[in-house]
């Protein structure tokens, strides 16, 4: 429970000015390449909990904008739900054009926010703190536990930072 109360108090940290709005904010360039990607997708529902604590922090839930792959472009990293899993579709953009990664099986699925390059995490599975170099795409299993994914020599590294 202390590492929730932890992510509560560090969700406006957590969240950009360009993450608030409703789940159309995803751009269009990234639903695209999406679709061609997975089949059948749309964007999960989310809890009335999850919903109501975003508003509150000002945040999309199932939308997150970051420089993930520290190219100093915009990237989007998106909430989908198919009819048989949940994932997150990271879309990469680089001098116009989009390049679409999946974070299949993610360690949380309620919600999704950017965590900022330069941030501190403690590391449940290192038990070590470490401070990340450029932004991170953070999942969250809402009041209960949370990670977060840096993209790094073309993989996400998962730290697993609330328990």
């Amino acid at each position: 429970m202390k590492a929730s109360v932890r992510l509560f108090l560090l969700a406006p940290l957590l969240t950009s000015a360009g993450a608030v709005g409703e789940p159309g904010a995803i751009s269009a360039s990234c639903r695209s390449a999406i679709d061609s990607e997975v089949r059948n997708w749309k964007v999960p529902t989310i809890s009335k909990d999850v919903a109501t604590w975003a508003q509150q922090e000002h945040f999309n839930p199932v939308v997150a904008f970051g420089d993930f792959d520290g190219n100093g472009e915009a990237d989007e990293a998106v909430l989908v739900e198919t009819s048989s899993s949940t994932m997150i579709a990271v879309c990469f953009s680089k001098r116009h054009k989009l390049t679409l990664r999946l974070i299949e099986q993610p360690y949380c699925s309620d919600y999704v926010a950017m965590s900022p390059a330069r941030s501190e995490h403690y590391n449940y599975d290192t038990d070590a703190t470490e401070t990340i170099q450029r932004d991170g795409i953070s999942v969250g299993c809402f009041e209960k536990a949370g990670a977060t994914y840096v993209y790094e020599h073309g993989a996400f590294r998962k730290i697993v930072d609330s328990d």
